[in-house]
């Protein structure tokens, strides 16, 4: 590959060592010559750092192993109907610590009526149940009365405080308070 290039440039030795030799200028040609030496010269770092990126990609390169997938979820809660709203529904909610969060994947099925609700909001409760603390909305997950959602605890939250995880029926009303209308609950362990 060295001859080639030096050939191409027009140098008179190429050298017997691992290098190229400086072309030597022609006369009338001076412009030409430097070109082609930038020439040859940026050819030869793009194969270089071509070379360079394939070995860093490779696959025979082990690296870093992947990360393992994340533990599967640890049953909670048994979430069972309150009051007369919806006695068929039930729900679970599992549990996971990720990289130091607190995640929190709540599952309701046989919701067939929401009490006028627009829709469900998964709370965790003090064992009181005077103070509170919304997850967030669940998501329908098909037309037979599912929902689903997944949450992140807020940080510092006292999980060994609020141990109850109730579902509400809500509306979009504005209001961010609890609507009074719980349909499952249960408690964690």
């Amino acid at each position: 590959m060295w001859q080639a290039i030096a050939d191409e440039l027009g140098a008179d030795d190429a050298g017997t060592d691992d290098h190229v030799a400086a072309p030597t200028p022609v006369p009338g040609r001076p412009d030409k010559s430097r070109r082609r030496w930038r020439a040859a010269a940026a050819a030869v770092a793009g194969i270089a750092a071509g070379v360079g990126i394939g070995l860093a990609v490779s696959p025979s390169d082990a690296g870093p192993a992947p990360a393992p997938p994340p533990p599967p979820g640890v049953l909670l809660a048994q979430l069972t109907p309150v009051g007369p709203v919806d006695p068929a529904a039930q729900g679970t909610v599992d549990g996971a610590a990720h990289d130091g969060v607190q995640e929190l994947v709540v599952r309701v099925k046989g919701v067939t009526d929401t009490a006028g609700g627009d829709y469900l909001e998964a709370w965790l409760l003090d064992s009181g149940g005077t103070r509170l603390v919304s997850l967030g909305a669940l998501t329908r997950t098909d037309a037979g009365g599912s929902f689903s959602g997944e949450f992140t605890v807020p940080a510092n939250l006292p999980m060994t405080t609020f141990t109850t995880v109730d579902i509400s029926a809500e509306r979009w009303d504005g209001d961010p308070s609890h609507s009074r209308i719980s349909l499952l609950r249960g408690n964690m362990s």
